[in-house]
């Protein structure tokens, strides 16, 4: 049967299929948009389920049926795709990923890739891989996105050597430890290639009780269906590391996080680890940065963004709104500390700014034993260190001119955020 369909749409499949190898910018950002859509149609037939991702994955399995037809642009229209051309689409992006990933292998012999994994993250544009560093036996995250011609940083050598210097520098007990950041050029298209460590929970993991052996599973489906949220001891305990975070990055000069959601803080032992740094400094936004940004406010992007990571780790659903509704704050009035904090994040007086030190001394984030922070006295706070750590980020930001370019990237996320709010309207309400 399957056979049969691939050969009666074949011709409507090369043409849509070109797409995906275009070398052309705009050619390829619109497949990746075409690649976005057909998610969409998914992910949608998935919250029609009784019980959301839960019927799609099973075993560490994703099961689709195969009579879903999800919508495409061929020659700037629509038109309907059944579910096996969504495959081979799909399959043509990834081998293109993983094409790239084999040419960045050759030439970086102390690693052998291990294997690809799924779309786990919702950025369109980013390939994951496990590899081995056969150096010293281990396993580590191969990640890479490409760099677009609005990219404030130069793909070059010198700006590669001050960002390994700036991430080692940046080591924290609540911050992900970036192995290395390389650059890489595939088909005239610069790459920034990153390798971390293998840490497969993140925070919207443990709030959505998302199963491990379904961590390598496509983030569209994984979060399809509204979780009980977390415990209020969860809720300060890893809010209050967050903050930590955030003030250790505020206090040493790193730029203002723009893109900090629940799947940009993975998990290990218990504790947070602030992730996806870098974004900030390449100016990538997050799929839900039209949303934080819809409103003219003073209160810093990263409390807004803290202010929707909170509430969604209490309501068990994302905020699709600029702040929570006083029906949605009544979903959550168990937490009677938590909708406090909300309030002070999101209502803004004239002469009043809410800051990530009076949260923490919030009654929500108060004596809370962080044992990572107990003992001798951390070399993250020592006074040559933030020196040094203010001096590499100048250095970064004032060698790279930005360049006066068409954001391809910020529109693609932003029509991301469009999508998702009116195919979605009744989406974990």
């Amino acid at each position: 049967m399957f056979s049969s369909i691939i050969t009666k749409q074949r011709s409507l499949n090369d043409r849509s299929l070109s797409l995906m190898l275009n070398r052309d910018c705009e050619s390829s950002h619109r497949a990746v948009t075409l690649t976005f859509l057909s998610f969409c149609k998914i992910f949608q037939s998935a919250m029609t389920q009784p019980n959301g991702h839960r019927d799609l994955l099973k075993n560490g399995k994703c099961l689709v049926d195969e009579n879903i037809r999800v919508p495409t642009l061929i020659n700037d229209r629509y038109t309907a795709l059944h579910e096996i051309e969504y495959i081979e689409m799909e399959t043509t992006i990834r081998n293109r990923g993983l094409l790239i990933c084999q040419d960045y292998i050759k030439k970086t012999p102390h690693f052998t890739l291990n294997n690809q994994l799924n779309n786990i993250g919702s950025r369109l544009d980013k390939y994951w891989f496990t590899v081995k560093d056969t150096a010293k036996n281990v396993n580590k995250l191969l990640t890479f996105m490409p760099l677009y011609q609005n990219c404030p940083l130069s793909a070059d050598s010198v700006t590669k050597v001050k960002l390994n210097k700036l991430f080692e520098a940046l080591s924290h007990p609540y911050i992900n430890f970036l192995v290395n950041v390389d650059f890489h050029k595939y088909m005239n298209q610069s790459y920034i290639v990153l390798i971390e460590h293998i840490l497969p929970n993140s925070l919207k993991d443990r709030i959505y009780a998302i199963e491990c052996n379904c961590w390598n599973e496509n983030w569209i489906l994984k979060y399809s269906a509204r979780s009980q949220g977390l415990t209020l001891p969860e809720v300060r305990y890893l809010g209050r590391q967050i903050l930590e975070a955030l003030l250790f990055l505020r206090e040493k000069g790193f730029p203002t996080v723009t893109n900090l959601h629940s799947g940009n803080v993975l998990i290990q032992s218990g504790s947070v680890r602030l992730a996806n740094l870098e974004n900030t400094l390449l100016k990538l936004t997050s799929r839900i940065h039209p949303i934080v940004t819809s409103e003219l406010t003073e209160t810093p992007i990263d409390i807004i963004c803290f202010g929707h990571v909170l509430f969604e780790m209490c309501a068990g659903y994302e905020l699709r709104t600029f702040r929570p509704s006083a029906v949605q704050l009544s979903e959550i009035e168990k937490y009677p500390q938590v909708v406090d904090v909300l309030q002070l994040i999101f209502t803004e007086s004239e002469n009043y700014i809410t800051s990530l030190m009076e949260l923490m001394r919030h009654n929500l984030f108060r004596n809370i034993e962080l044992l990572e922070l107990i003992g001798p006295k951390n070399v993250f706070n020592d006074l040559d260190f933030v020196t040094s750590v203010k001096s590499l980020i100048d250095d970064i930001t004032q060698q790279n001119t930005k360049k006066d370019q068409p954001n391809w990237h910020g529109k693609l996320r932003d029509l991301w955020s469009i999508v998702w709010r009116s195919a979605f309207p009744k989406l974990l309400l």
